[in-house]
């Protein structure tokens, strides 16, 4: 039986090819607009659209979660703004700037909400109001605008980008390279500031390359970390491209998996109690060997995970554990974690789940025990002072159980936060005026 999920990003991709004629009627007048309004301009080369094909459709829809922001299939053309893309085409990156300022004086008229339109086409709606150029991800610039095209009853939403000539050969690189190829790379910052060069060094690409491929030996074969931390590498990445070619094979999906993996492997490491000893190394090796076993075998992903009479072993427990209960049979992130653990440890679904859960609050419980530990407070009122903050820390994940939630950098920050949080705390006297929940604003601040 599949997941919900899978049945409603099934159904939303049905809907939308009932759309198919209309999506690309708007791409190529919304394409054929835009060459009109810049084809007499010098700068100008060319424009050209791409639609959504149905896969990257179904990748997004699960990256982005419209499981749980959408209450109907119908909904998900009103949330993607990107199923039809016009990229227009300039030679120079000063020339994206000239081109966008000559759309912003055309869309001048005032329209619905954030978005323009313009007296040459009554269809064509831009969002103008945003500030441009954007920041990506790989924290290069780029100019994107969001659009809309309506006809009467029907309307859909487009994505139009400006790019040089050096932006479209970069932007095919860091697509190909960088953002769709999620096989695991634990130099991937190295990676990343290699390809940033090429994007400025252009001439010197094939040089480029060649370096990075003797970077990633070098760095391979280094010894610079300690033997915990390299397993820990190793199996991850051993995961992580077991799980996402079996993925793509049987799902044709491809999505990435690395926090997932990691996520795994410090449970792994924890539950197992590996440490840099004989008995941990053979430990390590059955791992590797169940991970070789499980490249041969046939997975199906999606399935609900079935548990009962779990009994905790405290409240806390108990309160994550119940919404984690219900979040691994509606998040597909919580239900592949929870499977990959579960085909590496041949144990029955409740135990493992357990301790997961286990694990969880125990790593929360850590940082915040590391944050308060320092405090001048009487081990009493210190341990009271770590219940309360756990108690709104558990509540506000349960509100939200994004599995991002819980890596080790977003760990970190939330100790930093609360040792801030508490940073006037100097005597007992003070615990008076401290409102604990007060801290889920400082969470929220933290996740927004």
């Amino acid at each position: 039986m599949k997941l919900d999920m899978f049945q409603f990003i099934d159904s939303s991709v049905d809907y939308i090819n009932t759309k198919k004629d209309f999506i690309n009627y708007v791409a190529k007048e919304v394409n054929r607009f835009f060459y009109k309004l810049l084809e007499d301009d010098d700068f100008f080369l060319n424009s050209n659209y791409r639609i959504k094909m149905d896969n990257s459709i179904k990748e997004k829809m699960l990256r982005q979660n419209f499981f749980n922001k959408l209450d109907h299939p119908r909904e998900v053309l009103d949330y993607l703004n990107d199923i039809v893309g016009v990229r227009l085409e300039c030679r120079f990156n000063s020339d994206e700037e000239i081109i966008f300022n000559r759309i912003k004086d055309t869309f001048h008229i005032k329209g619905d909400g954030e978005y323009f339109k313009t007296d040459l086409n009554d269809n064509i709606y831009l969002n103008m109001s945003e500030e441009q150029p954007q920041y990506q991800k790989n924290g290069f610039e780029i100019y994107k605008i969001d659009g809309k095209y309506i006809d009467g009853d029907e309307e859909l939403l487009f994505e139009l980008q400006i790019k040089s000539m050096v932006n479209v050969f970069w932007g095919e690189i860091d697509h190909i390279i960088l953002y769709k190829n999620f096989n695991y790379m634990i130099t991937e910052d190295f990676i990343r500031n290699i390809m940033y060069s090429i994007k400025s060094n252009l001439e010197m690409v094939d040089s480029q390359l060649n370096n990075i491929y003797d970077r990633l030996k070098d760095i391979e074969e280094s010894k610079t970390e300690n033997t915990k931390s390299q397993l820990k590498s190793i199996l991850s990445k051993s995961i992580h491209d077991t799980y996402i070619l079996k993925l793509k094979k049987e799902t044709g999906l491809l999505i990435d998996l690395r926090l997932i993996s990691d996520l795994v492997v410090d449970f792994l490491f924890a539950k197992l109690e590996i440490d840099d000893d004989i008995n941990s190394n053979n430990r390590i090796i059955e791992l590797f060997d169940t991970i070789n076993q499980l490249n041969r075998k046939k997975m199906v992903f999606g399935k609900n995970i079935i548990l009962e009479n779990i009994k905790y072993r405290n409240n806390l427990n108990k309160k994550l554990g119940n919404s984690m209960k219900i979040t691994i049979n509606k998040d597909f992130r919580w239900n592949l974690c929870l499977k990959i653990i579960i085909d590496l440890i041949k144990e029955e679904n409740n135990i493992i789940f357990i301790q997961f859960i286990d694990y969880i609050v125990h790593t929360i419980s850590y940082r915040v025990g590391k944050a308060v530990e320092g405090i001048n407070l009487c081990k009493r009122d210190r341990h009271k002072l770590k219940y309360d903050l756990l108690n709104v820390i558990i509540d506000f994940y349960c509100k939200d159980l994004d599995i991002n939630y819980f890596n080790i950098e977003d760990m970190r920050k939330l100790q930093v936060n609360i040792e801030k949080f508490l940073e006037n705390i100097s005597k007992p006297e003070d615990l008076l005026d401290l409102d604990i929940n007060e801290f889920e604003d400082i969470m929220c601040k933290q996740y927004m």
